[in-house]
């Protein structure tokens, strides 16, 4: 402890001490010495009760500071030998005089509780800027919003009113409207209101920023869209070619999906939403000469069924909204 908390005596300031240690090896307890050396001491200059400032992350852990404070000066104008042990290293005092001075700082802590500082930086910081409210313009009466959401609905709006048509603000909603669409529910019975969707999206996405201690990493997928598109119209365009050898005859759906397809728009497929794959029901008779079977079909995509010809050599054909086989 001698290196780390040196006696009052030998204390020049401005003066910086790190306490560098795992957890549980007794940072918090050298603080609260170095804390209650700085109180009691009689060579340390300015050292009143007022002009002492702790800091913490926590609440907890000032809640906790404050304990420990007390608990040690308490025990210490009691002559406990453990605390007066502690503190006769750091203290250019004998017992009896640590004694009375404990006593002392412990009645002016009690007495002047406000000014008994150990508290966590925001509350701090919070203290600075409303003493300096109307140096900063402001009314010494406001309060001070640990919410973030009203700033983020404000923002918002501030950045819708800037949306025009071919402007910055207009490219990213458009960015994020795409992807808020891609993601959303294929069972919305309703049109889309984007505003409070994308509002709420952006507040999220706020939050996933400021909850990690990474740099974000946006992760671009548009070049995988457009080869995952390209083979979905691909193979629509494949299933057309099929079905027109096969002499079958398509239904209008799926007419509308090759014409979407054939001109590469792939956002109006994932629009039309395709069905859930139909249910078939078959009954197959090989005593009939011309090999073919009567099939029913309940839907239209993505059926496999196997037919057999008067050889009986297979051949494979998709059905999409055919009634016969």
């Amino acid at each position: 402890m001698s290196t780390i908390l040196p006696n009052d005596t030998s204390l020049q300031f401005p003066r910086v001490t790190v306490v560098d240690a795992s957890a549980g090896s007794g940072k918090t307890t050298t603080l609260t010495q170095r804390l209650v050396q700085l109180l009691l001491s009689r060579h340390i200059p300015h050292n009143g009760l007022g002009n002492i400032l702790a800091i913490t992350f926590t609440n907890n852990a000032a809640v906790e500071m404050k304990q420990r404070v007390l608990d040690l000066l308490k025990r210490a104008a009691l002559g406990e030998a453990e605390a007066l042990e502690n503190l006769r290293p750091l203290l250019s005092m004998k017992d009896h005089e640590i004694k009375a001075r404990a006593s002392e700082i412990l009645e002016q802590v009690l007495d002047r509780y406000s000014e008994f500082q150990v508290q966590t930086i925001d509350s701090f910081l919070a203290k600075v800027f409303k003493a300096s409210a109307l140096e900063f313009g402001f009314s010494p009466g406001f309060d001070i919003v640990i919410d973030s959401r009203p700033l983020l609905d404000e923002a918002f709006d501030m950045f819708a009113g800037k949306i025009q048509e071919g402007s910055r603000e207009a490219q990213l909603l458009e960015y994020l409207a795409f992807r808020v669409f891609l993601f959303r529910s294929s069972d919305a019975k309703f049109y889309w209101n984007p505003y409070r969707e994308l509002s709420r999206q952006v507040k999220n996405l706020y939050a996933k920023i400021v909850s990690t201690a990474r740099p974000l990493v946006k992760e671009d997928r548009s070049r995988e869209y457009v080869e995952k598109g390209e083979r979905l119209c691909g193979l629509v365009e494949e299933i057309g070619r099929a079905i027109d050898r096969s002499k079958l005859v398509p239904a209008a759906r799926f007419l509308t999906y090759r014409s979407e397809a054939l001109a590469g728009k792939i956002d109006r497929l994932i629009e039309l939403q395709f069905p859930d794959p139909p249910a078939v029901i078959y009954n197959f008779n090989p005593g009939i000469a011309s090999g073919k079977f009567i099939c029913q079909i309940r839907g239209f995509v993505g059926t496999t069924v196997t037919r057999h010809n008067n050889s009986f050599q297979h051949e494979t054909c998709a059905l999409l909204g055919s009634n016969t086989c």
